[in-house]
C-alpha cells in the first residue's frame, strides 16, 4: 500500500490489503532528531525521594485535575474593534527582565520595543535574529 493515501477510501482500509510489486512500502526510520534517547538522564528509572508535604498534595490532586503547574498567559489578544494596547504589562516586563539573563537579547528587545509597543512573535525573531527558544 501507499504510505500517503490519495482518497478516503482507500485512507480507510490501507492496512488490509497486501504489500505487492511497486506499491511496496518501504522501512521507515525517523530522522534522529525525533529521538529523545539522545538526552541522558539519571532520574529515568530512579524512586521518588521527594516525600514534602507540598509535593503529596499535587500528586494527590484527584481526577479532571491538572497536575502539570500553572503556567503565566502574558500575551494580550486584542479583537479589531479594541484599542490596542500602549505598552505591554508590569508583569510580562518583570517576567522578561527575570528571565532574560543574558544581557544582548534583553537589549535588542528594550530596543525594540522602544520603537513599538507591541510585536508579533515571528516579527521579533526576524528583527533581532535571535534564536526561537531565546523567546521562549
Amino acid at each position: 500500500p501507499r504510505l500517503v493515501p490519495v482518497d478516503l477510501p482507500s485512507a480507510l482500509s490501507w492496512w488490509h490489503k497486501p504489500d505487492t510489486g511497486d506499491m511496496r512500502t518501504p522501512l521507515f526510520l525517523p530522522p534522529y532528531q525525533f529521538s529523545r534517547y539522545n538526552t541522558p538522564s539519571a532520574k529515568i528509572l530512579s524512586r521518588e525521594l521527594d516525600f514534602s508535604l507540598e509535593k503529596m498534595k499535587r500528586k494527590s490532586g484527584g481526577h479532571g485535575q491538572s497536575l502539570r503547574m500553572e503556567r503565566k498567559a502574558l500575551s494580550v489578544t486584542v479583537h479589531a474593534d479594541e484599542e490596542f494596547p500602549k505598552a505591554p504589562t508590569e508583569e510580562a516586563i518583570r517576567d522578561a527582565n527575570l528571565r532574560c539573563k543574558n544581557e544582548e537579547p534583553h537589549r535588542l528587545l528594550q530596543e525594540l520595543f522602544e520603537e513599538r509597543p507591541m510585536w508579533t512573535r515571528i516579527a521579533i525573531l526576524r528583527r533581532t535574529g535571535l534564536e526561537d527558544f531565546l523567546l521562549k
